[in-house]
Order: structure tokens, then sequence, then C-alpha cells
């Protein structure tokens, strides 16, 4: 099992991702997700900017299909791997455009078209078809394709690396992930005690935040993860709620679970 951390609650300014990339090196992730949003900057460029060579871990960005052709996302590609061969993962999100994005008279995400979920599909199907076409034969890109419907994992198990859905979803479709990465994305609730962690957890159902959610001590967690990777989970996608007072349990469980160095 493989350990990867979804940044969607730190701080990722350029400094803030400097410290966010020591200690996920430290824990030995395998990869840091990193969200995309039109109204913020630009991840690749900051990755590119932050990248320790010391470090091992990939960085893993997340880029939706309408906002940059097929074309451009193998140049950045291939840039990024000048600076430094297998670091680097794409997270391919078929998402509705942002509204943000509609200002210049839907010439971005066609909105009218995209908002045709059957017409997304299709297009990230040709998109992923087209970017494995035009990239380099010794790029060191892994994709992985965030899908939980049929046709969207079809699209995954012919042109991606991976696939990742989140917890609900992986336990109805984890079977029909058929390539290398079959990873899901979990929250993680570890506290001292089984009741805790409960108490938590029912707070977050009031408050509707407890979908994908696991709860638990330490050893409940562990084995929990170990059950997904009895279906066939190849990594798991961590969300822990940094701002939590009892997030700092989830960073040393995974360094435990990890291991040595993850390859």
């Amino acid at each position: 099992m493989r350990y990867n951390w979804f940044a969607r609650l730190d701080d990722t300014s350029i400094d803030g991702m400097v410290l966010l990339s020591d200690e996920i090196d430290q824990y030995n992730y395998y990869s840091s997700l990193f969200t995309y949003h039109a109204q913020d900057p630009d991840p690749f460029i900051k990755a590119a900017r932050v990248l320790n060579k010391n470090h091992v871990f990939k960085y893993m960005i997340a880029i939706r299909p309408y906002a940059v052709s097929p074309e451009y996302l193998a140049m950045m590609i291939s840039s990024f791997e000048e600076i430094h061969k297998n670091r680097l993962m794409i997270n391919i999100v078929c998402a509705l455009g942002q509204n943000e994005e509609n200002s210049l008279e839907n010439m971005v995400t066609q909105k009218e078209k995209f908002d045709n979920h059957i017409f997304r599909q299709e297009y990230t199907r040709n998109y992923m078809k087209k970017i494995r076409e035009i990239l380099p034969k010794d790029s060191t890109v892994e994709f992985i394709i965030s899908a939980a419907q049929d046709y969207d994992i079809e699209t995954s198990n012919m042109y991606a690396h991976g696939n990742v859905m989140f917890y609900y979803d992986f336990l109805k479709n984890h079977h029909k992930v058929k390539n290398e990465i079959n990873m899901v994305a979990i929250m993680a609730i570890i506290r001292d005690t089984h009741e805790e962690a409960e108490e938590q957890y029912n707070a977050m159902i009031k408050k509707d935040l407890q979908k994908d959610t696991i709860y638990g001590t330490e050893d409940e967690i562990a084995d929990q993860i170990n059950e997904l990777s009895n279906l066939g989970a190849t990594d798991v996608l961590i969300n822990a709620h940094r701002i939590h007072q009892y997030s700092d349990k989830v960073m040393p469980l995974i360094n435990k679970l990890a291991g040595k160095r993850q390859p």
C-alpha cells in the first residue's frame, strides 16, 4: 500500500508548500495532491519552484481538461520533467467549469457543452487518448483519473495509470479498476479511544461532513486500511482535517504503516 496526502486544507503558498514538502517527505508519503481552482495560483509553477531534489515523493497536480489543451499540458509535463524526472503525477478531473472561468463569453469552458455530463465524459476520453499519443515515450508522469462511473472507469483503464475514487464509491466499484493504480480517497479521524473518534464522527454527521470518513483508534484505522488493501486498493489518498487538534496523529500513523521509503 502507498500513501498519498490530499493537500486541500493546507497552506499552499510558496512558503507553505516548502514546509509541507518537508513533512510529506519525512513521513514517507508517495505523493501529495494539489487541487485545481481558477482563482488560485498555478500549482504546476509552484511545485516546480519548491521541488527539492533531495526528496523523492511526487507532486500530483489536478487538471481539468477543459482548462488546458492536451498539447499545452504535454508541454508543461515535459518542462517539469526537465527539472526532475519521476516526480510528477497528473490527476485528471472530469468536472464542470467554474463560474470564474466563464468571463470571456464561455470561450474557455464552452459551458453549454460541458454542462452535459456525457459530453464531458467523451471529451475526457478523447483528451486522454491525445495526451498519451503526444507525450514523449520516455515520460515518467503517472496519470490518475478521478472516476466512479462506469464510462470514466473504462477511460481510466484504457488510457491512465490509475484511478481514484472516494471511499463509498470505491466500496461499490473497486473491482472494475483494471490498471496498476487503484486509489481510494478517505478522510481519517484518529483518537485515543473508539468512543472519542465516534463522537467526532457524529459531530461531522450533523454538518454533513462525514461522507468518505473512517474513524477509530490507530489500530482500528490500520485495520480499516488493511481491509481496503484486501479489496484491491494499491494507494490511499488521505485528507485528515489538519486544522483539528488531533490531526497530528495521522502523519505518524502513516509513517508507521508505510515503513521504509515507498518505491
